[in-house]
């Protein structure tokens, strides 16, 4: 009888331990690994992406185990947006988890994190991407629901260009979280003028206005058009110079507008200022400048074309061309070419003057080089330029190549100020962000073959590091 008691009392032990076993089991789930640095979703395009985690010990998840992943743009300080995984694969203690975006996602600074149901468990955070669900993605009809092509404005006066509503998605304005950028045409680069859903316009120029998706927004269509303003009043005044274009300092030029009578009162500006006592439909100036002509007829502001009268100067040319790179030990035979009358030639290296005084220098050290070429003969100017005489640099990175089997500009080649460095990673991603090259020994024959790109001109980012410090970043236009 007593044998039967301790045997049951140690059966019962030993299923306690055997239980509290199982109910203090635990699980590490590692930090999510993106594959992806950006993401760039819409209802159609690049609707799926993928993360992968390890978990261990693997043989402490519980049948009936669930992963989760949660998503943030506070680093997890609120409550986080839940997102139900497409799918979960494993392969020994990895997973591959593939989700979707929610279509509220828009911003900077996002991350993610796994959670488990049994055990509980939650990783760390990722580390942080930018993420767009691109709700709008057609063209932006402005001011009419057709969209408009030119647009007007009298002087003086202005215009306002705004997002059509036409109280449907085909307009952005259906989703109240999207933001606008607004941009005037200009080379080298558009010059960002406005954000907000219009613009008030009251200089002439080709406008448009896009979506403001981030990192997303070259590769979606959320644009309007390109409107051309115009000052309807400007044509009918012009203003002509004696000279042409070019004025020797010091000797009059005398510009004449087109109007005349005392039905106008006229002022005349160099650039945007207005030039104190110059009020008639003349003017003779002395000096160059960004010269026009404003009439007004107590109605309506007539503004004349604009001449720009220029310094009488000459040609200045040298090769090659700057900014020169020198390698240690190495030398470089600066040779000028002007179209100067009797020129003579003045040299500086950091400020200081060298003693050479024809139009050839001959470098060895890297620095500041100036040369002051003097005209002698006629109009008497002088031309300063500066040439740059600079070690390999690691900004030499070409943004465009045309693969299309010409001998020319057909791969992607990275400067040996980058290349012949130890430790360096390329990785390259489409347009969708989807990465297509990842390589820590990059030998110049980006694209491999053709399948790198599927349109006429793509666009790609590529990001350059070396260890944890990313050094290079940008895009490459690829145009066949």
């Amino acid at each position: 009888m007593q044998t039967s008691y301790f045997l049951r009392k140690y059966q019962w032990l030993l299923l306690f331990l055997a239980m509290s076993s199982v109910m203090t089991a635990q699980i590490v789930i590692t930090k999510p690994q993106l594959t992806f640095s950006f993401l760039c979703q819409s209802e159609t395009v690049n609707t799926t992406h993928d993360i992968t985690f390890t978990v261990s010990p693997i043989g402490n998840i519980n049948s009936g185990n669930v992963f989760s992943l949660e998503m943030s743009q506070d680093n997890f300080a609120t409550a986080p947006v839940l997102i139900n995984p497409i799918a979960v694969v494993q392969s020994g203690s990895q997973f591959t988890m593939t989700f979707s975006l929610p279509t509220s996602t828009f911003g900077t600074n996002h991350r993610l994190r796994v959670r488990s149901s049994s055990p509980a468990s939650v990783s760390p955070a990722s580390d942080p991407f930018d993420a767009y669900y691109i709700k709008h993605n057609q063209e932006i009809m402005l001011n009419t629901a057709t969209g408009i092509n030119n647009i007007s404005f009298c002087s003086g006066g202005s215009i306002t260009l705004f997002i059509f509503n036409s109280g449907t998605n085909s307009s952005p304005l259906f989703y109240p979280e999207l933001t606008y950028v607004w941009k005037r045409k200009q080379l080298p680069n558009d010059i960002v003028v406005g954000t907000g859903a219009s613009l008030s316009v009251n200089q002439p120029g080709e406008y448009f206005v896009e979506t403001n998706y981030g990192v997303c927004t070259p590769s979606f269509n959320s644009r309007s058009r390109i409107v051309t303003v115009t000052d309807q009043s400007s044509s009918s005044l012009t203003i002509t110079s004696s000279s042409g274009n070019q004025i020797c300092e010091g000797s009059n030029v005398t510009l004449t507008g087109s109007l005349t009578g005392s039905a106008y009162t006229f002022q005349w500006y160099n650039g945007t200022e207005a030039i104190i006592g110059a009020n008639s439909s003349t003017y003779t100036t002395t000096v160059a400048g960004n010269f026009k002509l404003v009439a007004d007829n107590g109605t309506c502001l007539a503004e004349s074309n604009v001449i720009v009268l220029s310094p009488i100067t000459f040609n200045v040319s040298f090769t090659p061309s700057a900014p020169i790179t020198l390698s240690p030990g190495q030398t470089e035979t600066i040779v000028v070419t002007t179209s100067a009358t009797n020129p003579v030639f003045q040299w500086f290296k950091d400020g200081n003057v060298l003693s050479e005084t024809s139009n050839t220098l001959i470098v060895n050290e890297t620095g500041a080089y100036t040369l002051i070429v003097n005209q002698t003969t006629g109009c008497i100017v002088s031309e300063e330029i500066e040439i740059v005489v600079q070690g390999p640099q690691i900004n030499d990175v070409p943004n465009l190549i045309s693969p299309n089997n010409d001998g020319s500009n057909e791969k992607w080649i990275l400067p040996t100020s980058i290349t012949s460095q130890v430790g360096i990673n390329v990785k390259i991603f489409n347009a969708s962000g989807k990465m297509v090259l990842n390589t820590d020994n990059y030998e110049n024959n980006w694209p491999i073959n053709e399948s790198d790109f599927v349109d006429s001109n793509s666009v790609f980012f590529y990001i350059i590091s070396k260890g944890d410090q990313k050094i290079k970043q940008g895009t490459i236009t690829v145009i066949k």
